[in-house]
């Protein structure tokens, strides 16, 4: 399996009205450049996904290859699970600056994201390639709210959104339980 698109999507869906992006809104809102923003969203996406696969990789030695696929799906129902009474995340940084970094990156690193990539680096044995994708998807979904600023989510309805991203990872996380434990 290539990791590239699967976990684009997965990251995509996972980070709908999340954490990550509402952080990105508040440090627009608060008055960084969209530049900024997105440096930031950068730097702290590098580091995690990086860490998440290598992990992943040394954790791949360690299971079959039907555990591995299976480990891919588990981590798709994490995301999706939660996502489905978890309420879209509208956070505001107390502080402007530089300083908003280390709250983005716990709330990246305590997010699905993670996770995703971690079992996707561990299934394809590609980690580059889920870290690389899991990156662009973060940047994508940081882009979003900071380029809006007060205008987001506004009319948009973040919260059926969510409900639909959830929906779409439970599916993929089920399909890919049913694939790994061989049932159809």
């Amino acid at each position: 399996m290539n990791a590239l698109v699967p976990v684009f999507l997965a990251i995509l869906l996972a980070e709908t009205g999340g954490k990550m992006q509402a952080m990105a809104h508040g440090m627009a809102l608060a008055g960084l450049s969209l530049g900024r923003v997105l440096a930031m969203v950068l730097v702290i996406a590098l580091i995690v996904f990086g860490v998440s696969a290598a992990a992943g990789v040394l954790m791949a030695g360690l299971m079959p290859p039907d555990g591995r696929r299976l480990f891919f799906a588990l981590s798709l129902l994490f995301a999706g699970v939660p996502m489905l009474w978890q309420r879209a995340s509208h956070a505001v940084p107390d502080r402007p600056n530089w300083s908003a970094v280390p709250r983005l990156a716990i709330q990246m690193a305590t997010d699905a994201g993670p996770f995703i990539v971690l079992a996707a680096a561990a299934y394809t044995a590609s980690p580059a390639l889920a870290a690389s994708a899991a990156v662009a998807a973060v940047l994508v979904q940081g882009l979003v709210p900071a380029l809006l600023g007060t205008d987001w989510p506004g009319a948009f309805p973040l919260r059926l959104a969510r409900l639909g991203a959830a929906v779409l990872l439970i599916l993929g996380g089920l399909w890919s339980v049913i694939n790994a434990l061989r049932i159809v």
